[in-house]
């Protein structure tokens, strides 16, 4: 059995992964995501890691009142991006690229070479397959009690939600609290990127007040019970593309297991199958 100590990050790594300029604009960096089908960029200047860019970068800033009236296209991703990102070189072990991870609430780290240029993309989808072989019951893993969203919740209280907790996941119940679906950054991301691209200018501001989660939430429910497994969840993730899923005793939402969820109990066992 190995450990994430003897593992180099570099092995679990992204080797094809989407770089842009800094000085090109966020049109061109979110079809570049749709690329690669992947929720990130790293953002480079004369070829060095300079930032990285996110959908949760780009919630932040969009539908704001300075961005409410320019279309993506001039846009540029030099104001959106995380700018100075943590990187690492290739041979860092694993299990500290992972506790930097949660120490930091970063979601990927670049590795770069000596001349800081990107080699490889650590993310912690890539930590899926590391997982899937784990048979820990979820209910040893599950965030409990985990905050959820009506399905009247507007766009931009779920936007002011996820970034004041730090949370990318969220589940959806109707007005009689019925599990209904799953909104996540990627979702709100869309939505926002659309109301951009698609609305003359002047229709935005009253738009954006209008959109609520039964507008733009995900009706794949990914449901998982209290007895399943770790590598269960980790493999429906990694098939579907979600972040988390939903742990039920019943007809009742006690917890979910997401991405960092995963991580954190990776680094508590130090495991890597």
């Amino acid at each position: 059995m190995l450990t994430l100590l003897m593992v180099s990050s570099y092995e679990v790594a992204l080797k094809d992964f989407p770089i842009i300029d800094k000085d090109d604009t966020l049109y061109a960096a979110t079809k570049l995501m749709e690329k690669y089908g992947l929720d990130r960029v790293v953002v480079t200047e004369k070829g060095k890691v300079v930032g990285i860019l996110t959908t949760k970068d780009i919630i932040r800033k969009l539908g704001l009142t300075r961005t409410l009236r320019a279309t993506t296209s001039l846009l540029h991703v030099s104001s959106f991006m995380t700018s100075d990102p943590i990187v690492l070189p290739p041979n860092e072990p694993l299990i500290r690229s992972c506790r930097i991870m949660l120490e930091r609430r970063v979601s990927s780290i670049p590795l770069v070479n000596k001349e800081k240029e990107p080699i490889a993309l650590l993310t912690k989808w890539d930590l899926l397959d590391v997982a899937r072989n784990e048979k820990a019951p979820l209910r040893n893993v599950m965030t409990p009690n985990p905050i959820y969203i009506k399905e009247t919740d507007s766009l931009l209280n779920i936007r002011n939600l996820m970034i004041t907790e730090g949370i990318s996941f969220l589940p959806v119940v109707s007005v009689d609290n019925r599990l209904i679906g799953i909104v996540t950054v990627d979702e709100l991301a869309k939505a926002f990127l659309e109301l951009h691209d698609l609305l003359p200018a002047k229709f935005r501001k009253e738009r954006i007040h209008m959109i609520r989660a039964l507008d733009i939430m995900n009706r794949t429910i990914p449901i998982l019970q209290q007895s399943d497994t770790l590598g269960m969840a980790a493999a429906l993730m990694k098939e579907k593309g979600i972040r988390g899923v939903i742990v039920m005793r019943g007809n009742e939402i006690v917890g979910v297991v997401t991405l960092t969820d995963i991580v954190a109990y990776l680094v508590s066992k130090d495991i890597v199958t």
